[in-house]
């Protein structure tokens, strides 16, 4: 059973990390070398990739009306 929830939940988070590992970093390897530049890096990809995916799903007009305020 607990193996099952572990695979299950292995497939649900792949594909993000993938996504983000190649479509916005554009290679597999960060720039930053020290553990506090590459959470910095990275946080900044999961930004990136969490607003390219809204962009996605909502639209322009929703953007837009969300960053207006």
């Amino acid at each position: 059973m607990l193996d099952e929830l572990v695979a299950l939940r292995r497939q649900t988070v792949e594909h993000p990390f993938a996504s983000i590992k190649h479509l916005i970093l554009g290679n597999a390897r960060l720039l930053m070398r020290h553990t506090s530049g590459a959470r910095a890096e990275f946080s900044l990809a999961v930004m990136a990739y969490n607003l390219k995916r809204a962009f996605n799903m909502k639209g322009a007009a929703w953007m837009h009306q969300a960053l207006r305020g």
